[in-house]
């Protein structure tokens, strides 16, 4: 099939979707395959034209209004953790994070450009720890890099820092 007959197979069958509705229903941030398979091929550099979305790098397009831990994460591959974790997971925090909390591979390569204005980390996190990009809760959270998360957020007497359940 050539890229004009699934352009008119994806308008023909999701009429109504737009790069927008993929991008609310993804949590803000989508790789570019995702967008093309749900509307067309043109839809996500229109949308990016008309100032709906933003492109975060290479195959990777955010809502302007997405979580800055999201769009941080998208945009270097990693996975949001953290006190950026915590505030996804619905956490009660004494102070929101400064910087969002993202999290690559050990072995990864960032440049300092790239980094500014994340809080970043490097270690392996197994794919079942993740889910939509977001380190799980529980004792994966209390083991993430960085400080201690009690000291960001309001303890949890039956999950203190440091212990797994």
């Amino acid at each position: 099939m050539d890229n004009r007959s699934r352009d008119r197979r994806a308008s023909d069958t999701l009429c109504c979707v737009d790069v927008v509705d993929v991008l609310n229903y993804s949590g803000g941030v989508a790789k570019a395959h995702a967008l093309v398979e749900a509307t067309s091929r043109r839809e996500p550099a229109a949308a990016v034209r008309s100032g709906a979305v933003i492109r975060l790098g290479r195959g990777t397009y955010a809502l302007p209004t997405a979580y800055e831990a999201f769009r941080e994460a998208a945009r270097l591959s990693g996975v949001v953790t953290g006190a950026s974790a915590a505030a996804v997971h619905g956490w009660e925090m004494k102070t929101p994070p400064a910087l969002p909390s993202v999290t690559v591979p050990a072995k990864r390569r960032v440049d300092k450009q790239r980094r500014a204005g994340v809080d970043l980390h490097w270690r392996d996190i197994p794919p079942e720890h993740v889910r939509r990009g977001v380190l799980l809760p529980g004792p994966t959270v209390s083991t993430a890099p960085g400080p201690c998360p009690s000291t960001r957020l309001s303890a949890s007497p039956t999950r203190p820092c440091g212990t797994t359940t």
